[in-house]
C-alpha cells in the first residue's frame, strides 16, 4: 500500500470518494450495513457481485455490522479508512477498526452505530429515536469500560442512583443495560482481581468512616490490608465475606444484581472448606465435617487455594494435640486422593514437596514421622509407576533412618512405621519394580531400584523374588538370591510357606529323589536360609533334615554349617547315623569345621561303630583338639587302642599316619616324649630286625622337624 500522499494511492481513493460524496450531498449521510450477508447502502441492497465481494467478507470477519460516513468525510480520511483493509492476514484474529480510526483521528466514520434492517419486503433505516438509544448504550458501555470509577460507584457507593449516570451522560439510563454492561466488564476479572477490587474499595470506605478508637474497624482494616498484600487472596475470601456482612460498605442492591451469583458460588464452597480447616486447627472439627470434606474439596478447582490448604494442614500435623493432628492427617489424605483422581499435578507436587521438607527436618517428632509415613504410603505407588525412584528412595531412607538412629524412639511408633512400610511394599509395587529391574538385566544405573526393594524389605518383595529364583537365566538367578539374602528376616515367612506346600516336594516316579523343579526350589531355599543366621532359619532348615532325597540332607548339613554352632550341633550329630555314607561324611567334616568339643565323644563312638567312616572321623578329631581327642589319637598311633579303648579290630597304617599328622599340628612336649618312647620300644623289638616301616619313618621325620624348630633349653 502506498502512503496516502502518493499519487497512486490518491488515484485509488478518488473514485470511491466521488461516489460517497454524491450520496452525502444528496442524503446527508451514507450508511453501509451488512444484513444477512448482504450489503445495504442507505436502504438499497447492493448487487450480488458487490455483496459477495472481499469487502463484505472482510466486514463480516471484523464483526462490522454498519459504517456511518458523515458529511465531514475528507478524501484523506477515506484513504486512511481503506488502508485498514489492505494486507489483512486471513489466519490472524480480526483487527479493531474502531481503535484504528481513533488512532488516526478519523471521526467522520462511525462503526456499528446505525444500520438498516430488513422488514418484510421493504427496507427502512432505523428510527432516529432507536439510533439515539443505541448510541447512548454504547456510551454507557464505553464509560464503564474506560472509567473504572463508574463501576466502583455502582458497586460501592451506598447512595448511588441511576441519576448520577444521567447527569454524567445527559440521557436517561436503562438499569438492566447498566447492570448487564457491568457484568460484562467484571467477567473479564479473575477471582483474584475481583477480590482485590472489593477489598480495596472496602478499605477506602472504612478509612472514611473510622473515627477515634474503633478497635473493630481497625482490625478489619488490618485484615483488608493483609488481603491486598496476599498473593493468594482467594484463601482469605471467608474473612472478606465476614467484613462485608459486618460493615455493609457496598451498594447491596447493585452488588447482588451484578455479582451476586458469582460471589455466592465463590464463597459457598471455599467458605465451607476453610471453615473445616479452621475447625481442624482449633481441634473442633466434627466427624460429619470430615466425612463431607472430599465432596467439598472436589468443587475447589483453584490450585493456589488447594496449595494454601495443604500448607495449613501440614502446619497442623506438628501440633502437640492429637485432636488436631489426627483430623489434619485425614484431611491431607483426602487432598492426596483428590490430586490423584483429578490428576491435579500442582496439588500432588505441593504435597510431595511438603513431605520432603518435613521428613528432612532435624529432630522430627515420632508423631509427625508416622503421619508423614501415612501420606507417603498413599503417593508411593504413583511415584513407582512414574519411576520417581530417587525421591521414593530418599523418603524411604529417611523414614527408616529417623527411628533406627534414635534410641529413644517409641517402640509403638516404630511398629506403626514398619507396618506402613510393609503396606508400601505390597506385591503389586514389588512386581512393578522387579519387572523394571529384569528389563535392564540388573544394570548398575538401575541399582536404585534394588535399593528401594531392599529398603522396603517386605514379604511382598520377597514373594516376587522367590517366584523367579529358579529361573534359567543365571544372571537373574544369582542376583535374585543375593537380594533375598540381603533382605533377610522378611524372607523367612515366604520360604516357610514354600516348604509347607507339598507341590514343592514332588518326587520323581518310583523314586525318593525330588523332581528337577522341586529340587531347584529346595536347594535355593536352603541356600538362602543358610545365609540368614537366625534361630528361625534353623527351624526351617531342619524341617528337611530327614528328607528321603540324600541331596536334600546334604544341603541341610551345608546350610546348618553357616548357623551358630551351639544351635545346630545336635542336628549334625543326628546325621552320624544316616544311611547314606556321603551324608555321614559331610556331617563328620562339618563337626571338625565347627570345632565343638561336644563332638569328640560322638566321633570316637562313630569310630567304633562305622569302620567306613574312620578316616573322616580321625580328620575331624585332629581339628577338634582337646585332651580326650589328643589321647585317643596318640593311642591309635602308638597301638594302645585295644588296651585303652577296647578296639579289637586292626587299625590300618593309613589311619595311624593321619592321626599322627593331626597330632603334629598340635605337638606338645608330652606328645613328643610319648612318640619317642614308642620308637625306642619298636627298635628293641621285632622292628630292630625288620627295620622301620612307613609309620616309624613318619614319626621319625616329625621328631626331627620338631627338634630342629625347638630352641635348646638352658
Amino acid at each position: 500500500m502506498y502512503p496516502p500522499e502518493h499519487p497512486s494511492a490518491q488515484q485509488a481513493v478518488n473514485l470511491p470518494f466521488e461516489v460517497l460524496h454524491k450520496i452525502l450531498e444528496k442524503e446527508g449521510q451514507a450508511i453501509l450495513s451488512l444484513i444477512e450477508n448482504k450489503l445495504v447502502i442507505n436502504g438499497v441492497t447492493a448487487e450480488e457481485s458487490i455483496s459477495g465481494s472481499v469487502l463484505s467478507q472482510t466486514l463480516k470477519k471484523c464483526n462490522i455490522k454498519s459504517l456511518n460516513f458523515t458529511s465531514e468525510l475528507t478524501q484523506t480520511q477515506l484513504g486512511i479508512f481503506l488502508g485498514f483493509f489492505v494486507g489483512l492476514d486471513p489466519k490472524a484474529p480480526p483487527p479493531d477498526l474502531t481503535a484504528y480510526l481513533s488512532d488516526h483521528n478519523v471521526d467522520a466514520i462511525k462503526v456499528n452505530q446505525l444500520h438498516y434492517e430488513l422488514v418484510s419486503e421493504e427496507e427502512k433505516v432505523v428510527s432516529e429515536q432507536e439510533a439515539t438509544t443505541i448510541e447512548v448504550k454504547e456510551e454507557i458501555a464505553l464509560a464503564l469500560k474506560n472509567n473504572p470509577q463508574v463501576l466502583k460507584d455502582l458497586l460501592f457507593d451506598i447512595s448511588f442512583q441511576e441519576q448520577k449516570i444521567k447527569e454524567k451522560l445527559g440521557v436517561a439510563v436503562d438499569v438492566n443495560f447498566l447492570i448487564n454492561s457491568a457484568k460484562e466488564q467484571l467477567q473479564k476479572f479473575s477471582d483474584e482481581q475481583l477480590i482485590h477490587l472489593i477489598a480495596q474499595n472496602l478499605q477506602t470506605n472504612l478509612e472514611k468512616t473510622i473515627s477515634g478508637q474503633d478497635p473493630e474497624k481497625k482490625e478489619a482494616l488490618k485484615l483488608l490490608k493483609n488481603i491486598l498484600e496476599q498473593e493468594n487472596k482467594k484463601v482469605l475470601l471467608p474473612q472478606l465475606q465476614k467484613i462485608m456482612q459486618r460493615f455493609q460498605m457496598f451498594n447491596d442492591k447493585y452488588f447482588q444484581k451484578v455479582l451476586g451469583e458469582r460471589w455466592s458460588t465463590m464463597n459457598k464452597n471455599l467458605s465451607e472448606v476453610m471453615q473445616v480447616v479452621d475447625n481442624i486447627s482449633l481441634g473442633l472439627v466434627s466427624l460429619e465435617e470430615l466425612r463431607k470434606l472430599p465432596e467439598k474439596i472436589q468443587k475447589l478447582k483453584d490450585p493456589k487455594v488447594l496449595t494454601h490448604i495443604v500448607d495449613r494442614l501440614f502446619g497442623d500435623l506438628e501440633s502437640g494435640l492429637e485432636n488436631v493432628r489426627s483430623p489434619a492427617s485425614l484431611a491431607l489424605a483426602v487432598l492426596v486422593n483428590f490430586s490423584q483422581v483429578e490428576k491435579n499435578e500442582e496439588v500432588f507436587k505441593s504435597i510431595k514437596n511438603k513431605l520432603f521438607e518435613k521428613i528432612k527436618a532435624p529432630h522430627i517428632s515420632p508423631n509427625l514421622l508416622v503421619d508423614i509415613g501415612k501420606l507417603f504410603k498413599i503417593i508411593f505407588p504413583d511415584m513407582i509407576k512414574n519411576k520417581n525412584y530417587t525421591e521414593a528412595k530418599e523418603i524411604l531412607t529417611c523414614l527408616k533412618w529417623c527411628y533406627q538412629n534414635n534410641p529413644s524412639f517409641p517402640k509403638e511408633k516404630e511398629k506403626e512405621i514398619l507396618n506402613l512400610i510393609k503396606e508400601m511394599g505390597s506385591y503389586q509395587v514389588a512386581d512393578q519394580l522387579v519387572l523394571h529391574l529384569l528389563s535392564t538385566d540388573f544394570a548398575k544405573e538401575d541399582k536404585i531400584i534394588e535399593d528401594i526393594l531392599f529398603l522396603l524389605g517386605t514379604e511382598g518383595v520377597a514373594q516376587k523374588f522367590v517366584e523367579i529364583f529358579t529361573t534359567d537365566d543365571r544372571l537373574v538367578r544369582v542376583n535374585t538370591l543375593r537380594i533375598l539374602i540381603k533382605i533377610g528376616e522378611p524372607v523367612l515367612p515366604v520360604l516357610a510357606k514354600l516348604l509347607s506346600e507339598r507341590r514343592n516336594l514332588a518326587r520323581k516316579l518310583n523314586s525318593q529323589l525330588l523332581t528337577n523343579e522341586s529340587w531347584y526350589k529346595i536347594r535355593n531355599t536352603l541356600f538362602i536360609l543358610a545365609n540368614i543366621v537366625d534361630i528361625s532359619s534353623v527351624n526351617l532348615i531342619t524341617k528337611l533334615k530327614d528328607d528321603p532325597d540324600p541331596r536334600v540332607r546334604k544341603e541341610v548339613i551345608k546350610a546348618l554349617e553357616k548357623q551358630k554352632p551351639e544351635l545346630i550341633i545336635g542336628y549334625i550329630l543326628h546325621y552320624l547315623e544316616d544311611s547314606d555314607p556321603e551324608v555321614r561324611r559331610m556331617a563328620i567334616e562339618t563337626l571338625g569345621i565347627l570345632q565343638l568339643v561336644q563332638a569328640v565323644d560322638p566321633l570316637i563312638n562313630n569310630f567304633f561303630l562305622k569302620k567306613e567312616d574312620r578316616l573322616e572321623a580321625i580328620k575331624s578329631l585332629t581339628k577338634l583338639g582337646g585332651d580326650k581327642a589328643t589321647v585317643f589319637l596318640l593311642d591309635l598311633v602308638t597301638g594302645k587302642e585295644k588296651e585303652n579303648w577296647g578296639i579289637h579290630t586292626k587299625i590300618g597304617e593309613e589311619l595311624k599316619i593321619t592321626a599322627l599328622h593331626g597330632l603334629a599340628r598340635r605337638a606338645t612336649p608330652s606328645i613328643v616324649k610319648a612318640l619317642e618312647r614308642f620308637l625306642e620300644a619298636r627298635k628293641k623289638g621285632l622292628k630292630s630286625i625288620l627295620g622301620m616301616d612307613r609309620l616309624d619313618s613318619e614319626i621319625h621325620s616329625f621328631l626331627n622337624r620338631y627338634r630342629s624348630s625347638t630352641p635348646l633349653s638352658g
